[in-house]
């Protein structure tokens, strides 16, 4: 029984990703100026979209230029929407999926006496042979805007394809799986049907960890096979802790046509 299990699995993750190609396109650089409000970290920041767009044109991934630009934008700052927008994810047909052996250099420009940073980076590219599928459509209802420090969060999901949903919270530089959970496990939504959330016997409260209001996203995985999101630390407390990098490149090996993502942010005060 443990073989079959195992074999199905194998299968499942086969049909998600039959239709990718991974292509590593080395030694790609990007440039970005320190100027003005523009710190060296976010100059670095910048300098690292760049190059994943040029590492994009180098792996043959020439078409809607403007929309990755607009992606890796959102990326740079800790407002996400851009990034999450359904326009922009639909049009994207490749990916940066992940990168490695980043290096940083500065230096003067000699045209305009303006200091520059210059990131290289090795880039693992993931194209795609097919699109989002237009009849796959998701809503997410019932998340509020602002709650109260230690009210409780209630939503409800749609979907016009049986399917199921992984969430995430971002916050500052962290990730959270806050869905299934050890409460919670993955479970089937019915299409057409208005499933809701959390279940009976738990309880989303909203707790700040600053004095100040703090805004949180959410991030709804919606994929039409059920794909364990397994790379979180456990915390004492819980807590699954991973990365926007690690969530982000468990979501590009899902082909486009299989998954809907849906960006969703709030603030507790």
């Amino acid at each position: 029984m443990k073989k079959i299990l195992t074999l199905l699995v194998a299968l499942t993750m086969c049909s998600v990703v039959f239709s990718q190609e991974a292509k590593i396109i080395t030694n790609v650089q990007g440039r970005a100026y320190i100027t003005g409000q523009v710190s060296e970290d976010a100059a670095i920041r910048g300098a690292l979209a760049q190059a994943k767009i040029e590492a994009l044109r180098r792996a043959g991934v020439k078409e809607h230029i403007t929309a990755y630009e607009a992606m890796y934008k959102g990326e740079q700052g800790d407002d996400y929407a851009e990034f999450f927008a359904s326009d922009v994810q639909q049009e994207i047909r490749g990916v940066v999926q992940s990168y490695a052996n980043q290096r940083v250099k500065k230096g003067l420009d000699p045209q305009t006496s303006l200091l520059f940073v210059e990131v290289t980076i090795d880039a693992e590219v993931v194209t795609y042979h097919v699109g989002a599928d237009p009849t796959f459509q998701v809503e997410v209802q019932g998340i509020l805007p602002v709650y109260a420090n230690g009210e409780s969060m209630q939503y409800n999901v749609k979907a016009t394809q049986s399917c199921y949903i992984t969430v995430f919270n971002l916050y500052n530089d962290h990730a959270t799986l806050i869905y299934p959970n050890p409460w919670e496990t993955h479970q089937l939504i019915p299409a057409g049907k208005s499933v809701s959330f959390p279940s009976e016997t738990t309880s989303y409260e909203m707790v700040k960890t600053t004095k100040e209001p703090e805004l949180n996203k959410f991030v709804f995985v919606f994929t039409k096979e059920p794909i364990p999101y397994r790379n979180f630390k456990l915390t004492v407390e819980q807590d699954q802790v991973t990365s926007f990098d690690d969530l982000m490149a468990w979501v590009y090996r899902i082909s486009p046509d299989k998954r809907v993502v849906e960006y969703v942010a709030f603030s507790i005060r």
